[in-house]
């Protein structure tokens, strides 16, 4: 800004030599400049106060003085007002004031402002440093899969996991084939200020517009000190007008400010591309032409090929290398014309003029003595690591009070949780000092473990949502993955603390636990530790993940590890001795450990225990089940809690610094085997023929016609001041004795694409038409109405038509003349001529019926529903991310769970036996359940934005779409349970029997099946898999309160027992257990009670009866059916699409 300042004037400086200092007299000269570019001498100054000001700047020291001055703004009231400023320090608003008078006109004043910047720095001997970019036989090839095995189907992408597991051993040579991409090529190479507060956007949520996006983008390759730039594609979603001037604003740069731009545009406009000084044409691998653009259409005159008069240079040169289109262009026709291939192309390259030149260069040795000290940047960033840290973390802030939505909802979340938590686990219910009373004591703090960890999981899918931005800023060199990480960590500590504050503050006095302050805040402690300790987590899986399917799948894997390694689920004495080591490292252990130990270890439960191992009730307790019984244990937890914290924040860090983005290769080659060689050389009037003949033969469909009439119509729709106005074109096409009417919008048309077309209707912003007729031949029609208009420019020789009236009716051209093209056409004979035409075709004629169809959509249900689930059927077919994760996920979970319980099944001797077999089917079906529910959504979500865009063109209605999408998760559902149960029931070691084994899979594929219509309900029923993530944790912890394991049902409060039946988890580990130990009559011992059978155990600790199998599997049913009605509602009725 600084330099944007110094540039406010005309009469910058007066030095006494090349290197002088700025004199004093000059500065005010500098600042009061009637406008931003006026040439004018020093400014009378009326007002006393601002002399008195500019004169106490003039007494600063250099270096103050130019970083000061003053900046005049208009009062409401006419005054003219100035104030100090400090170039360092300003404002949004004196920024804006600041930039608004040096480029008032950006056409104009862009290239003065740059001119002037160029003409400061030569007054002050400053040498813009400049870059020679040198490549020499350069060659890049790359390895894909060829033909149907580059497809991304389920089957190929296990086939390439193994193939690559395979190949790394060097057992199997790769089948990918060897792809040039370059061969031995060699060479030298020398507005969006109207929505500056409006966010991108996506596919969900309406932004900033396509074209915008563009432009955001190329803004961030020009900000920086970079002086060579190689950009791609920067045109896409561009009209050419908008190109134009971005390409015009770069060459200026090129040309003032002695940077490089190597840039690659699809097809540019013939003024576009008349910008460029050097071309490249790069065909099959190989360089074509490399030098001056004046020499181009020499070259391949040179070669025999010349461009047509109406042909823009830049169509010509991509068509004049092509084998169906080179023949067009031969113009030396008294000889035969015969192909020129690429490599001929570039070997005559090599003998044209221009090609020797450059070889001639390329001999000459670089002279590095003559290369600028300046001219590379020797930092890597453009600021130092401070200030890059204070830029993140006000960026990290700004975005902390956009999402403040979902921060209130989680302490909204937490508060209803706290609540519901106290009411279940009410301290009159609760009674310490006990044996018998410990089960709801363990149940309320291993509940309250999970409920503060499980807070953190919306920071995976919000980490996830902004890693694709990250990467493409920092490949960009804008900051390092710890500039992006550290402020994320540090912006979450206070929340962090604030909602386990309020966790423990609404539950632990009110549930009953040890009554002293110092256990209170060790409490806070722990909980703070662990939502941290959860929070780093999150965040590393999301860095490790880096996409939403593989991150969810990847945390469910470790939440898994965490939780059945954490000592409740599974204790640590009931674990084989070689897995010791795992108890060790899962975090939420020391977790677990720490909560326990601060409320057994409290004087209350001091009660002495005969014949017992340890002396008190509460370090049986803690010993049964395999937890820490000293003080000193506590503490370490609590390092370790926070060590762990640490360590995944640095992982973070790491994921961040050294993974790439994942990206999808989407190269397919074609497979020219043997076999489709013979097929072409059988039929050598080829594939063309084939259509030709296929069209000749084609019958034609009788129809009437019909003819679409409108007039004067109104529409609106809520927008940014973002949008360009649109070019609409009518094309006729006719074909025998039908007349086909299309209608398109076309960015950047060629002429040729642009004269394909019969009529033009053209509209500027606003949506006033300014134009609707035909083109005519050549557009003579459009230029001839234009051309008429006053003070429009005459169209020039070949220039582009579309190009041309884009130009002419801009904003700045009604504003330079004084008038409204909307309203000129209004006036004109062509309007007069529409409305005549639109009063005829108004008319019906004689004979003609009303439009009518009998069905709202083309085809019937059932085969609306069909083609929903055939397409659905390639979309997870070929949908390997999701999917080949899912079944790889679903083998080694249930593997590791095998091992961990490993024939436990067979052992019911002891009442932990029985929470141990509890504790694996709680398990099982908890989290490969929520990993389905959770790994769903983002599938669902992108299938959503199809599905309004199809629904939106009437191809079919919503229950179709919702059937397919539940039937063929379903079905692949199926197929995973099968997979899991057969491993988890054998190596369990359940009872082999044909009904016991059914119902084991019954209860689990439809326990999987309802997880995955719940989390199709929550993206159905929210905005965003954000949002879907945050409620689906909501409700899950209701049903993971009351699924009978942390609370058995006998055992919660009678006023919350109804919700016992409202969980499908408790359904679940009901039906589970009822189906497989109903029946056994071994007799467990109970500690301080009775040996009785297990089915009676089961009875009467659980509730659990197997005569209620029955009404069990029904009510599964029915867990489904809402969770697909719901699904199916929010599709039918909800729309979040704001676009």
């Amino acid at each position: 800004m600084s330099m944007a300042a110094g540039l406010a004037g005309e009469d910058l400086s007066r030095q006494t030599s090349s290197r002088g200092s700025w004199r004093s007299t000059s500065v005010r000269e500098m600042w009061n400049a009637p406008n931003a570019f006026q040439r004018s001498g020093r400014q009378q100054v009326t007002n006393e106060e601002e002399e008195l000001k500019w004169a106490a700047i003039e007494r600063l020291p250099t270096y103050d003085r130019m970083r000061r001055g003053m900046l005049r703004q208009t009062m409401s009231n006419g005054k003219l007002v100035a104030e100090e400023i400090d170039m360092a320090n300003l404002g949004e608003q004196e920024k804006k004031r600041l930039m608004d008078s040096i480029l008032r006109a950006v056409e104009v004043d862009n290239e003065k402002f740059l001119q002037k910047l160029r003409a400061r720095n030569e007054r002050v001997g400053i040498d813009v440093p400049k870059v020679e970019v040198r490549f020499e036989k350069v060659s890049i090839e790359g390895d894909a899969y060829v033909g149907s095995r580059a497809l991304p189907t389920l089957l190929n992408s296990s086939l390439n996991m193994i193939e690559g597991i395979i190949g790394m051993l060097k057992l199997l040579p790769s089948k990918k084939r060897n792809v040039q991409i370059l061969q031995d090529v060699s060479g030298i190479i020398l507005g969006l200020d109207v929505c500056a507060d409006t966010v991108v956007g996506d596919d969900m949520k309406r932004g900033i517009s396509g074209g915008q996006r563009k432009r955001v983008t190329t803004g961030e390759m020009l900000v920086g000190p970079a002086k060579a730039f190689f950009m791609d594609e920067i045109s896409t979603g561009l009209d050419s007008s908008t190109t134009f001037q971005i390409v015009k604003f770069m060459r200026q740069m090129v040309h003032i400010l002695d940077v490089t731009m190597v840039i690659s545009l699809l097809q540019p406009a013939p003024e576009t591309y008349d910008l460029f000084d050097d071309i490249i044409l790069i065909s099959e691998g190989q360089i074509v032409y490399q030098g001056p653009r004046e020499n181009v259409l020499e070259f391949f005159q040179h070669m025999g090929f010349r461009c047509p008069e109406r042909k823009g240079v830049a169509d010509f040169l991509q068509e004049v290398t092509s084998k169906k289109d080179q023949e067009q262009y031969w113009f030396k026709k008294n000889e035969p014309f015969r192909y020129v291939s690429v490599a001929d192309f570039a070997q005559g390259f090599a003998t044209f003029h221009v090609g020797q030149r450059l070889v001639e260069h390329l001999r000459v040795p670089y002279d590095k003595t003559t290369a600028h000290s300046a001219a590379l940047v020797k930092e890597k960033y453009g600021i130092s690591s401070m200030e890059l840290f204070k830029a993140c973390f006000a960026r990290e802030w700004l975005l902390m009070q956009r999402n403040s939505f979902v921060y209130i909802f989680k302490i909204v979340q937490i508060g209803i949780m706290a609540t519901i938590t106290f009411t279940v686990f009410f301290r009159t219910e609760m009674k310490p000092g006990q044996l018998g009373d410990s089960a709801k004591y363990m149940g309320a703090l291993f509940f309250s473990l999970i409920n503060v960890m499980f807070n953190g999981v919306a920071e995976l899918s919000m980490t996830v949502f902004r890693l694709p931005v990250f990467f493409k800023q920092r490949d960009a060199l804008f900051f390092p993955g710890w500039a992006f990480a550290l402020p994320i960590w540090l912006t979450r500590i206070p929340i962090s603390f604030m909602e386990s504050f309020i966790w423990i503050c609404l539950t632990y006095y009110t549930i009953g636990f040890a009554p002293a302050a110092s256990r209170f805040f060790k409490q806070l402690m722990a909980y703070f530790g662990i939502h941290q300790m959860a929070l780093g987590l999150f965040r590393f899986i999301a860095g490790l993940g880096r996409s939403e399917i593989r991150a969810n799948t990847i945390g469910s894997f470790a939440l898994l590890i965490v939780f059945v390694l954490g000592g409740f689920i599974v204790s640590k004495n009931d674990l084989e001795p070689w897995m010791l080591w795992s108890y060790y490292i899962s975090p939420m252990m020391y977790g677990q450990n720490a909560i326990a130990i601060n409320e057994f270890l409290d004087e209350r439960w001091s009660t002495p225990v005969p014949n017992a191992a340890e002396n008190t009730v509460g370090k049986v307790l803690l010993k049964g089940r395999g937890l820490f019984t000293t003080e000193t244990w506590f503490w370490i937890c609590i390092g370790a809690l926070f060590g762990f914290s640490i360590l995944f924040n640095l992982l973070f860090v790491a994921a961040l610094t050294f993974l790439d983005p994942i990206v999808d290769n989407k190269t397919l080659i074609d497979n020219d085997d043997a076999e489709n060689k013979s097929k072409r050389l059988s039929n050598p009037e080829g594939t063309d023929m084939q259509v030709r003949n296929q069209a000749k033969k084609g019958m034609v469909l009788p129809f009437e016609p019909l003819s679409l009439a409108f007039n004067h119509m109104n529409y609106y729709v809520d927008m940014p001041p973002v949008s360009n106005f649109a070019s609409i074109f009518f094309d006729m096409l006719t074909s025998r004795n039908q007349r086909r009417t299309v209608v398109c919008t076309i960015h950047q048309p060629s002429i040729d694409i642009f004269e394909a077309f019969d009529e033009l209707f053209l509209m500027k912003r606003g949506g006033r038409v300014i134009y609707a007729g035909p083109l005519g031949d050549r557009s003579h029609k459009l230029v001839e109405y234009f051309e008429a208009i006053p003070g429009v420019p005459k169209i020039k020789e070949g220039y582009n038509p579309a190009t041309w009236m884009l130009d002419v009716s801009s904003a700045a051209i009604e504003a330079q003349n004084d008038i409204d093209f909307a309203e000129i056409f209004a006036n004109s004979d062509l309007y007069r001529r529409n409305q005549e035409l639109i009063k005829e075709l108004s008319m019906p004629q004689q004979g003609s019926k009303d439009l009518y169809f009998p069905t709202q959509f083309s085809q019937s249900f059932l085969t609306q529903c069909k083609a929903c689930f055939w397409k659905q059927h390639w979309s997870y077919w070929r949908n390997s991310q999701y999917n080949a994760i899912r079944f790889f996920m679903t083998v080694s979970v249930g593997i590791i769970f095998g091992i961990i319980f490993w024939n436990k099944g067979k052992k019911m001797n002891t009442q932990q036996d029985i929470m141990n077999l509890l504790g694996a089917g709680y398990g099982a079906v908890l989290f490969l359940g929520a990993g389905n529910a959770s790994a769903v959504q983002s599938v669902i979500a992108v299938e959503r934005t199809v599905f309004y865009r199809e629904r939106a063109a009437g191809m079919y209605s919503e229950l179709p779409y919702a059937f397919s999408q539940v039937a063929i998760e379903t079905l692949y559902v199926l197929i995973q349970t099968f997979a899991y149960s057969l491993i988890l029931y054998g190596m369990i070691g359940f009872n082999w029997k044909v009904d016991k084994f059914l119902y084991f899979y019954y209860f689990i594929f439809m326990c999987f099946t309802y997880f995955s219509m719940y989390g199709m309900m929550a993206v159905a029923l929210t905005p965003g898999p954000q949002i879907a993530a945050i409620v689906m944790g909501f409700f899950m912890s209701f049903w993971n309160l009351f699924s009978g394991f942390l609370v058995p049902r006998t055992l919660i409060p009678i006023w919350w027992r109804w919700y016992y039946w409202g969980s499908p988890i408790a359904w679940t580990i009901y039906g589970l257990f009822a189906s497989q130990m109903g029946d056994v009559k071994t007799l467990v011992e109970i500690p301080g009670e009775k040996s009785k059978p297990v089915n009676q155990f089961l009875k009467d600790y659980l509730g659990f009866e197997e005569d209620f199998v029955i009404p069990v599997v029904f009510a599964h049913v029915g867990w489904v059916l809402l969770f697909f009605f719901l699904f199916a509602y929010g599709i039918k009725y909800l729309n979040f699409q704001r676009r």
